[in-house]
């Protein structure tokens, strides 16, 4: 009976030891370009246009966005998910240089632990490791994930929040918990702070449960739940929507 103990243990621990690898694996990958680039802190495009944006919320108190310069009045032509992420790191790191390798530490960090986001979304809605685990390995290892990390950009906090969410509000519809609907709106909200072009996405939770057994025909529980998610996103979204335009500290 001790030996079909441990070998049961062993197996029901392998899905985590496996995950931990790969979990390794998406961070060794993602440290492997950073280190490459370590000396390379080549600003274009909309990354240097956040960085400016970042530097003059800290600098200047205004957020404001523009083209390749300080916009020198507040507007709110980007949402301030990413932007207030880097602000708050440069508000704590002066260097600029310095700036830019935590950023990236901290990305390199995030996208290396979305694969564990990965693994749970999947494995709570098809209850299978195989799947679960090869879709938090090919999150590991899709070059354009990898590459990323180190870029100044929206994708990594969008992924891991966007799956955040997913996992949130498949929880909550096995749960048919209001306190867990709420949260998988405000992570819901956080996702769209930081890139509100995949916002539509958001119904599929709700589609899925209603070809569920569990939740056929169960139009007001599932209008409840819409509700509560839909309280938890308006109650992070108003504040920074009713903010942003007009934010300055001068």
């Amino acid at each position: 009976m001790r030996p079909q103990g441990i070998n049961g243990r062993i197996r029901r621990r392998m899905p985590w030891m496996l995950l931990l690898l790969i979990v390794l694996l998406a961070f060794f990958l993602r440290w492997g370009v950073w280190m490459k680039n370590l000396t390379d802190f080549t600003l274009k495009g909309d990354a240097l246009n956040y960085h400016i944006m970042a530097h003059q919320i800290v600098e200047d108190g205004v957020y404001g966005y523009a083209l390749g310069r300080k916009s020198g009045e507040p507007n709110a032509y980007v949402t301030p998910g990413y932007p207030l992420f880097l602000s708050a790191v440069y508000a704590v790191v002066e260097d600029p240089y310095r700036q830019i390798s935590v950023v990236r530490g901290i990305q390199v960090l995030v996208g290396s632990l979305t694969c564990v986001l990965a693994y749970l979304v999947v494995h709570r809605l098809l209850r299978r490791n195989d799947v679960a685990l090869l879709t938090a390995f090919f999150v590991a290892i899709y070059p354009p994930y990898v590459q990323s990390a180190i870029q100044l950009l929206t994708e990594v906090l969008a992924l891991a929040t966007l799956l955040l969410y997913g996992w949130l509000a498949v929880v909550a519809f096995e749960t048919r918990k209001a306190a867990h609907h709420f949260a998988a709106g405000v992570a819901l909200a956080l996702h769209v702070l930081v890139r509100p072009v995949l916002l539509p996405v958001a119904i599929l939770p709700f589609l899925f449960a209603l070809r569920s057994e569990a939740w056929r025909g169960r139009w007001r529980e599932w209008a409840t739940a819409g509700a509560w998610t839909a309280f938890g996103f308006v109650l992070l979204m108003l504040p920074c929507g009713c903010a942003m335009p007009s934010f300055s500290i001068r």
